[in-house]
């Protein structure tokens, strides 16, 4: 069952209800674009949607209407009828359809388990701390897969789900009081602009951040502007919850979770070598759906061969570097693209940064940087700032100046492959300010 509804509450109450009959279940955005969703609903049994969508052959369509959508919230006339019960999930039967972000590419569609659910549930439980006197503020779709799950995990312990789609993060959390709170990197220099300029810091407030490297000087700063807790979390569609990030950049993965960071030749490294991380775990997937090339390449004997790039450090202990197809190698110098962008970021006026590497004169590669400024800073002032700073290290580089960072719906991850074409597509960007995204 695949279902797409702009109400979040009426979007869940139908997963809920679904899952309970016995049914898998998928969500959707009905704003995707339809090659991102279209494998969804041409193999979905039933879609449900606010909005008309194009489906499969032999799958059934329901319109979700205002009116159908009271009447399922009265009593129907019969109530005191004995209702047929239906069979729990099996803990190796599929519960839940969920997407990879597309961070590379086309997202890809997995099969989940009910023991692998129930295992993300656990542990949002644990590591969030949540409990039965918590208020959850659900601002992001269920498409963001770990959504349905921490909601999921406030509603079995008997805590408060707040759904809010009217007003911004800032309002939402000034007039609901939650105190967990599910926030992306990209979310935060706006949202914590807005509290220092209210001069108001929420009491007791919990900011669940993942998905992308979050730098001290970042962490520092929702702690003293937002949250009295900050838990930095390493979550992946494919595996579900891996570990907490602490204070010192460090990963220290869940206990239930088997990890190796490995070399091109599938070799485990050494203790302070960065490679591939490979991870295996009860969340994990029995691999993507329809897609037995990518299953060949990154599910073997048991483990999910990530596209995560990671330092070893200790036992159990790794620091994540980034996607491992995304390590810059720049004059043989090998860079995290996260590390050069946290640099960019501290820039005055710059208020989103992304780098890729990118093919420069003579075929080679030099450090792309991508930038959205502020209205009132100089584009060339910066320019020169960040090709000084950069061409200690790394040589030449190019600068170009853009609207917005080409991102991940869902999470927010940036998408090198969008962020390469940009530059593909100027012929001489290092001093181009108006290419627009």
């Amino acid at each position: 069952m695949a279902v797409a509804c702009d109400d979040m509450y009426l979007h869940w109450i139908l997963l809920l209800a679904w899952e309970n009959l016995g049914v898998a279940t998928a969500s959707y955005k009905r704003n995707e674009f339809q090659d991102a969703i279209g494998p969804l609903l041409q193999n979905a049994a039933c879609v449900m949607s606010t909005h008309p969508v194009r489906v499969g052959e032999g799958t059934r369509f329901h319109q979700i209407t205002t009116p159908w959508a009271r009447g399922i919230f009265q009593s129907p006339a019969n109530a005191d009828r004995e209702w047929p019960r239906h069979a729990a999930v099996g803990m190796d039967e599929w519960l839940r359809v969920r997407r990879s972000s597309g961070t590379t590419g086309g997202p890809k569609m997995m099969k989940i388990s009910r023991r692998a659910e129930e295992q993300l549930l656990v542990n949002w439980q644990h590591f969030a701390g949540l409990t039965s006197s918590s208020r959850l503020l659900v601002g992001l779709d269920f498409a963001v897969a770990s959504m349905y799950a921490r909601s999921t995990a406030c509603l079995r312990l008997g805590a408060t789900c707040i759904f809010e789609r009217r007003f911004g993060a800032y309002r939402s959390i000034v007039e609901h009081r939650p105190t967990h709170v599910k926030l992306f990197q990209y979310q935060l220099p706006e949202l914590l602009d807005e509290f220092e300029a209210a001069g108001f810091k929420p009491e007791g407030l919990t900011a669940i951040i993942g998905a992308a490297p979050l730098s001290n000087r970042l962490r520092a700063r929702v702690m003293r502007v937002l949250a009295t807790e900050l838990v930095y979390t390493y979550v992946a569609n494919e595996s579900g919850f891996m570990a907490v990030i602490g204070e010192d950049g460090v990963a220290t993965l869940s206990p239930e979770v088997s990890m190796r960071v490995v070399d091109e030749s599938g070799a485990e490294v050494a203790t302070g070598e960065t490679g591939r991380i490979c991870v295996r775990s009860p969340g994990l997937t029995d691999g993507y759906m329809m897609n037995d090339q990518a299953n060949e390449q990154m599910f073997r004997d048991g483990w999910f061969i990530s596209g995560d790039a990671a330092t070893a450090v200790g036992p159990r202990q790794i620091r994540l570097v980034g996607r491992s197809d995304d390590l810059l190698n720049i004059g043989g110098i090998k860079s995290a693209p996260s590390s050069i962008e946290e640099h960019v970021a501290e820039i005055a006026g710059v208020t989103d940064v992304a780098v890729t590497a990118v093919e420069g004169k003579d075929d080679v590669q030099e450090i792309g940087v991508a930038i959205v400024l502020n209205p009132d800073v100089d584009f060339r002032k910066t320019e020169a700032v960040i090709l000084d700073r950069l061409a200690r290290r790394y040589g030449r580089a190019r600068v170009i100046a853009v609207q917005s960072i080409p991102r991940t719906e869902d999470s927010g991850k940036i998408q090198r492959n969008r962020l390469r074409a940009l530059f593909e597509r100027t012929a001489d960007s290092r001093h181009v300010r108006g290419e627009r995204t």
